[in-house]
């Protein structure tokens, strides 16, 4: 009792001990009488039961007597199997009369072994159906606890077919005629039964007043559960659901997916209904059960792979409905990701490799020949057909919107404020911001809520005026009789009617909208909210070229597509340059890294130019002709004089961050680089490339249509392309 007790690793081998003992056979002990052994072992079980009630905290390391007497049953049917495979006789040695000796004592010991056995479970040591589940077939029937051993394991298989391998045979004909149109309606009335705007402002209500619940989960989905009145609501609903599946025998599985085909209808309006939804059943409270949730995601996904223009709608939706999924911890990401096309990485460096070859094929058409490079000479103004090479390109940027569903669904999660997943693609696909411009345009987005705060609390707005050109300022101002304007004199916003709202309201969009569109994105209320926790965040000025490094090098030449946020920072830039002197080299990194390669794919704005201009203009000559020769050398790819930004330690120059390093090296507390000014000889991009290529022959093209009816016509055009080029034109 006490070796038993002492260890909780002694039962196997005080057990096998005990079994050998009383199995052994030899001339002088002879064979020990199994009925004595039974009842000893049996008094020796209520003698450990008692000994563990009768000492003081033993009750709570051992257990009750139940889990006492199954811990000592357990060890001794384990040890039963164990020798009767020690002691099996072997039938290779059958025909060797060496070892006849061993194999009667081996034969004998099995016969004793039965014996104590039988005694063991007659005296209820050892319950019969543990003795079933631990020991084989033939020994069973050797003694006498089942009638036949072929019989038993016949059962037994049987038994194990049924319960692994056999089907589930549904009324499909009950299914496909009501069923299902109930299953439907139920979740239709309910869902209806909600008003969305309704809904939305409870949340937004919620979490203004922190009021959401504690535990894991979005701000978003913590708001949901607080929401009494639409837990009763939710919880009623998954009572009728389970009752259709109950009365009509419905696949669980069938029903889950009519309940996401009804969320990808309903994205726009009711996606907090369905979030609350899903997350109150059980059909996502488990790793299993939320798994069956992305494969039925991922197959939905794959068969709308293979449409073109006329899974553009349904593939918007259900990619949306896959990331809000995501992005509320409904859906793992790593679970959904071997679904999505393409399947291979290998895949998606070649869609970069070919979408590089054509954009280099559209500038480098006619193959060397001057005079085709040139065009034709009643082209005096744009092209108006485009040619087969520009085809090819928006043919390849329209089919990877939906072909990459990775692309995509990293755009959505982009959208709707998950940098955390987002960043996941990123930083395994560096590349996917150059092909696929939405990317790149959220990324923007991202970038620009970072400097916001940073850019309103920072006075660099107004250009430094010259003495000469000075206002006034001891003339007295008119006074204003509302606060119509702002801290700088531009007009505020005036907040739009109820009808306004209502009207803008209706035209929901599952992707952001461009700037001065009418349309509303459908998650415009909540994407910053749990995204607060991971954006980029500018805390001053000095710090704000380390912060947004990595942002800004995934945008990069794709900066120039949202010119209010280039003009900001090119305003912080000159704000920096003037009032942080010991940061020159920093700040001059910044103009050559992102600031001039975005502006030279801008398109011809007088504003961006005198914004640049009152940058430039504050350098000395040396360096502003040093800026020059670095600007040409970016455009050419003469070896371009890039700025080394490093993650690490100042001079560790082993962690260096490009455009082709991924984020994870980068997104760190580290301190950055003070020599970030420091030229870094980087390789050349194809963007860059091509643009030299279309500058160069448009240039070509506009002087050998010059002549002297067309100067006025040719000298716009050719001032027009010198504002962001002008190194290169």
């Amino acid at each position: 009792t006490q070796a038993l007790l002492s260890d909780a690793d002694n039962d196997a081998a005080l057990c096998a001990q005990l079994l050998r003992t009383a199995c052994t056979v030899s001339d002088i002990s002879g064979i020990m009488d199994a009925g004595a052994f039974g009842q000893g072992v049996a008094q020796w079980v209520e003698h450990c039961i008692a000994t563990v009630e009768n000492t003081e905290g033993a009750a709570e390391q051992y257990g009750d007597s139940d889990a006492i007497r199954a811990r000592i049953a357990t060890a001794l049917t384990e040890t039963i199997w164990t020798l009767c495979i020690e002691w099996e006789p072997d039938a290779a040695d059958d025909g060797d009369t060496r070892w006849d000796d061993e194999r009667l004592v081996r034969l004998e010991q099995s016969k004793q072994l039965a014996v104590v056995a039988k005694a063991l479970l007659s005296t209820g040591v050892i319950s019969v159906d543990l003795a079933k589940e631990r020991l084989d077939a033939d020994f069973l029937e050797q003694i006498g606890t089942i009638p036949s051993a072929a019989t038993f394991t016949r059962k037994c298989i049987r038994l194990n077919t049924s319960l692994n391998f056999k089907q589930t045979k549904f009324n499909l004909i009950s299914e496909q005629n009501e069923g299902f149109a109930k299953l439907v309606v139920l979740i239709q009335g309910a869902m209806e039964a909600i008003a969305p705007s309704q809904l939305t402002g409870d949340i937004m209500d919620t979490i203004r007043a922190g009021l959401a619940s504690e535990g894991h989960g979005t701000v978003v989905l913590r708001a949901l559960r607080s929401l009494d009145s639409l837990q009763k609501h939710v919880h009623r609903l998954l009572a009728d659901i389970l009752r259709l599946i109950g009365v009509f025998n419905i696949d669980p599985n069938r029903a889950v997916d009519i309940v996401l085909d009804c969320f990808m209808s309903s994205v726009r309006f009711y996606w907090p209904f369905y979030i609350a939804l899903l997350d109150a059943s059980p059909w996502c409270q488990s790793a299993a059960e939320s798994l069956k949730v992305a494969q039925l995601v991922g197959w939905k996904m794959q068969f709308y792979a293979g449409e073109t223009a006329t899974a553009a709608k349904f593939m918007d939706e259900l990619s949306t409905m896959a990331a809000l999924l995501v992005a509320h911890g409904l859906v793992k990401l790593g679970d959904l990701y071997p679904m999505l096309t393409p399947v291979r990485n290998e895949d998606m460096d070649k869609e970069f490799s070919a979408w590089s070859t054509v954009l280099k094929e559209k500038h480098t058409m006619g193959g060397g020949s001057r005079l085709a490079e040139m065009g034709g000479l009643e082209e005096l103004g744009d092209s108006g057909e485009p040619n087969k090479a520009a085809q090819a390109v928006a043919a390849v940027d329209g089919r990877g919107e939906w072909a990459n569903q990775h692309a995509l669904l990293c755009a959505k999660l982009l959208s709707i404020g998950d940098t955390e997943n987002g960043l996941v693609y990123i930083q395994r696909f560096p590349s996917l911001a150059r092909v696929h411009s939405q990317i790149a345009d959220l990324v923007l987005r991202i970038v620009g809520v970072a400097v916001d705060d940073l850019y309103r609390n920072t006075n660099c707005v107004r250009a430094p005026v010259k003495p000469y050109l000075r206002l006034n300022t001891d003339a007295a101002l008119p006074a204003v009789s509302s606060p119509s304007a702002n801290a700088w004199g531009l007009p505020q916003p005036q907040p739009h009617s109820a009808s306004d709202a209502h009207a803008s309201r209706r035209n929901h969009v599952l992707s952001p909208p461009a700037a001065g569109s009418e349309d509303v994105f459908f998650y415009e209320e909540f994407w910053q909210l749990e995204a607060a926790k991971l954006l980029p965040r500018a805390s001053s000025l000095a710090s704000m070229p380390r912060e947004l490094a990595p942002w800004l090098n995934v945008a990069f030449t794709r900066l120039h597509r949202l010119p209010a946020l280039l003009t900001r920072l090119m305003r912080l830039c000159r704000y920096g340059l003037q009032h942080q002197t010991d940061e020159e080299n920093t700040w001059l990194g910044v103009l050559r890294a992102w600031i001039l390669p975005a502006y030279s794919f801008a398109a011809p704005s007088a504003g961006l130019s005198n914004e640049l201009w009152l940058v430039v203009s504050m350098l000395p000559l040396a360096k502003r002709y040093a800026l020059y020769r670095d600007w040409s050398d970016i455009l050419t790819g003469n070896h371009p004089a890039l700025p080394h930004t490093t993650a690490g330690n100042p001079g560790d120059s082993s962690r260096s961050m490009d455009m082709a390093m991924s984020l994870d090296d980068v997104l760190d507390d580290s301190s950055f680089d003070d020599a970030v000014g420091a030229l870094h000889a980087q390789t050349s991009y194809v963007e860059i490339e091509a643009l030299g290529l279309e500058v160069r022959r448009q240039v070509r093209s506009m002087m050998r249509r010059l002549s002297g009816d067309t100067v006025k016509l040719i000298g716009r055009q050719l001032c027009a392309l010198c504002h962001p080029t002008p190194t290169l034109s």
